[in-house]
């Protein structure tokens, strides 16, 4: 399975939005309305949409990945966040894999005078790249080193939201977290250049977009996610576990197709973990659950998701690359470490009276902890 997820909760977010995200708790837990913010159902073009607000902790983030049948690979990540000093700084990241697993790479910051963003349509050009489109059908131009291409996003499973798409936090529901699955697996077309030769392309992708004003420390003390879309059974799961502050409060998502028809979602499911290793060289000695299992329901129709993971893969600290002095502070109030695992998603649905109809795909499996 491919490069892991890219949602704005992972990677190194900047010392200053841990300081000021990190609010003291109330004698009493705050309130949270798990998916239950926004306006209604379903997914619009506004939903596309980066508001670009001037909150200091907002961050808005689109992740774009697809593989083609001659073994390249296309990931493209645009981050627009306000952490740290000035608003809208822009991180976009391109790389292509070619044929012989090379990955040609582009990395630029870019202040807002240096790109350009539309709500509608939606477009967003920066770096020498440009995306557009609308739900059911996106666009990604660019060029990654010496290649160059343009690829379509286009049918597949329309495009998803948990519930309203938003949960709030707080009192008077002002901070956010906002999820689009805008393409949960799309076929993938178009081309690619190289050396003056152009090459047609086909495939499949994905394409997320989150979007939030509150800093990932206050929101969550862990979350977990699973994306499996290799093949005809698709799963993506989700979940947080929130502070102290929102009074350790857990919420989420389930998502499964198969063979291109969405059969169960769930933003209710519970999750059982098993088969825990112990991060031993971790201060807070975090706990990994290489097994977990969910189920939901849907009028007559029973599905069981069982993911298992033979061991941790890798395991990075998202604070590595600060100083010396920033490290000192930042970790007075988190210790982050990321943990990655190959996994197989077994599904078993079973309809009414019949017998369970059981897949296992491939799956990439992440745990990040922020916080004990």
């Amino acid at each position: 399975m491919p490069h892991w997820f890219s949602t704005q909760m992972t990677g190194i977010f900047p010392v200053i939005a841990v300081l000021v995200g990190m609010i003291p708790c109330a004698l009493a837990a705050e309130p949270i309305q798990a998916w239950k913010g926004g306006s209604g159902r379903g997914v619009r073009a506004e939903h596309l949409v980066m508001p670009l607000t001037h909150e200091e902790h907002y961050s808005d983030r689109y992740t774009f990945e697809a593989w083609f049948e001659d073994k390249t690979q296309l990931y493209v990540s645009i981050l627009v966040s306000n952490f740290g000093a000035g608003t809208h700084k822009m991180t976009f990241k391109s790389r292509w894999t070619d044929t012989k697993g090379k990955n040609h790479r582009v990395t630029k910051k870019l202040k807002r005078k240096q790109y350009t963003v539309t709500g509608s349509p939606f477009s967003v050009e920066a770096a020498g790249h440009r995306v557009w489109g609308k739900p059911g059908r996106m666009h990604v131009k660019g060029q990654s080193g010496s290649h160059s291409y343009q690829i379509t996003f286009s049918g597949g499973l329309r495009a998803w939201r948990p519930g309203t798409g938003r949960t709030t936090f707080g009192e008077d529901q002002a901070l956010y977290l906002d999820t689009t699955l805008v393409a949960p697996k799309a076929n993938v077309s178009g081309w690619v250049k190289h050396d003056g030769s152009k090459k047609s392309l086909s495939g499949y992708g994905y394409i997320l977009h989150t979007h939030s004003n509150i800093a990932p420390p206050t929101m969550m003390n862990r979350f977990l996610e699973v994306r499996s879309i290799d093949g005809d059974t698709v799963v993506y799961m989700k979940r947080f576990v929130t502070p102290s502050r929102f009074g350790g409060k857990q919420f989420g998502y389930l998502y499964v197709a198969r063979n291109g028809k969405v059969v169960g979602t769930s933003t209710r499911n519970s999750i059982r973990y098993g088969n825990k290793t112990t991060d031993k060289k971790h201060t807070n000695r975090y706990k990994v659950p290489l097994t977990l299992q969910t189920q939901t329901k849907r009028k007559n129709r029973h599905i069981d998701v069982r993911v298992t993971a033979p061991k941790v893969s890798s395991r990075k600290d998202p604070l590595k690359s600060l100083s010396a002095l920033e490290r000192v502070v930042a970790e007075q109030y988190t210790k982050p470490m990321n943990y990655s695992m190959d996994a197989t998603v077994t599904v078993s649905v079973t309809e009414g009276d019949s017998g369970p109809v059981t897949s296992k795909e491939k799956g990439a499996y992440r745990v990040s902890h922020l916080n004990k």
